[in-house]
């Protein structure tokens, strides 16, 4: 009686660990994830602060190169035409190579950012 006793306490002491065990690997996964979320949400709030300056910067350096153009042609419109027409030929060239030059080397930055922590563990 007494083997079946401990044998019985020893079972639900296994259990206990293994309840535990899984408690903390659930804890650890959810930091984990937390973690994850927090560094790309600031990796995108830096790349949309860069990007929304950016927009600013060539925003005013495209109207300041259109009322140059206007006054060198004797036409504000010519000048601003000109500066739309380089737009519309600098977007039908980002058009044709968007598959290249833009998604794929975000996608590999983003899972790069997201899996860097598992790649250090594993060198």
């Amino acid at each position: 009686m007494s083997n079946e006793t401990t044998f019985t306490e020893q079972i639900a002491d296994v259990f206990q660990e293994a309840k535990k065990y899984v408690e903390i690997k659930y804890k650890i996964a959810k930091l984990d994830v937390t973690e994850k979320i927090a560094v790309f949400s600031s990796f995108l709030l830096a790349f949309f602060i860069i990007m929304g300056l950016a927009f600013a910067m060539i925003f005013f350096f495209s109207i300041a190169f259109a009322f140059y153009l206007g006054k060198i042609w004797d036409s504000l419109t010519l000048g601003f035409l000109c500066v739309a027409g380089i737009y519309a030929a600098l977007m039908l060239i980002i058009i044709m190579v968007k598959e290249s030059l833009i998604k794929k080397p975000i996608l590999h930055a983003v899972i790069r950012l997201m899996f860097k922590k598992n790649n250090e563990n594993e060198r």
